[in-house]
């Protein structure tokens, strides 16, 4: 009998729910990263908080949040989370796409 690995497990977990929004996509790698992933990558990952998206905000409330954002240092373009290695490892940086074109 063949037993699958809780990797192997979570992957076909994974393939098989499909994502409506990058907030999914992004809670599901944080989760892997937080719960089954290599102890080396617990530690080593950010997200980047690039905007604030509220459905149903009005006109002020988004020119507010943006402004916020813009001051404390928000450039549009930036990746949406990084991992790091050890001294000898370039980071990598990571953007994720819904592949619909929403969030």
């Amino acid at each position: 009998m063949n037993k699958s690995t809780p990797l192997q497990k979570a992957l076909r977990m994974i393939r098989r729910r499909p994502y409506k929004s990058e907030h999914a996509l992004q809670a599901s790698i944080v989760r892997w990263c937080q719960g089954i992933g290599a102890a080396d990558v617990r530690n080593r990952f950010a997200a980047i908080p690039n905007g604030w998206n509220v459905q149903g905000a009005d006109y002020k409330a988004r020119a507010i949040a943006g402004a916020k954002l813009k001051a404390e240092g928000v450039k549009a373009g930036v990746p949406d989370m990084i991992f790091w290695g050890g001294n000898e490892v370039a980071p990598m940086w990571l953007e994720l796409k819904n592949g619909e074109g929403g969030r």
